[in-house]
C-alpha cells in the first residue's frame, strides 16, 4: 500500500503532466509555435536581404548607363562644337542618345 512514488510517477510519465502539473501538450503546442514563428521570420529576413541586394545591383546598373550616356552626350557636343560633325548629325547623334528613334528615309530625301 506504500505506493506514494509511483503515482506521482504515473502521473509524470502516463498521465502527460509534469511536476508542476501543467500537460506537457501545453509545452509542446507553445515550443512547435515558436519553432515555426523563428523558422517564418528567418525566411523573411532572408527574402528581404536577396531583394535588397538586387534592388541596389539594378540601381547600381542604372547609374552606370546614365554616366555612359552622359559621357555619349557630352563627347557628342564637343565634336559639334569643334566643327567634326554637321548639324544634322549632331541632331541624329543627339535623337538616338535620348532613346529617339531617327527615321533613315527622310534623311536620304533630304539630301537628295
Amino acid at each position: 500500500m506504500m505506493n506514494y512514488g509511483a503515482n506521482k510517477m504515473s502521473g509524470w510519465a502516463g498521465g502527460g503532466q509534469n511536476m508542476s502539473g501543467m500537460g506537457f501538450g501545453l509545452w509542446h503546442i507553445i515550443g512547435a509555435i515558436f519553432a515555426v514563428a523563428v523558422v517564418i521570420a528567418v525566411i523573411v529576413i532572408a527574402i528581404k536581404l536577396l531583394k535588397g541586394q538586387a534592388t541596389m545591383k539594378s540601381t547600381s546598373a542604372q547609374q552606370n548607363n546614365r554616366v555612359q550616356e552622359d559621357d555619349a552626350m557630352r563627347v557628342l557636343r564637343l565634336r559639334y562644337a569643334q566643327g567634326e560633325i554637321s548639324h544634322e548629325e549632331f541632331v541624329k547623334r543627339r535623337t538616338v542618345l535620348e532613346g529617339g528613334v531617327v527615321d533613315e528615309r527622310a534623311n536620304k530625301e533630304e539630301s537628295s
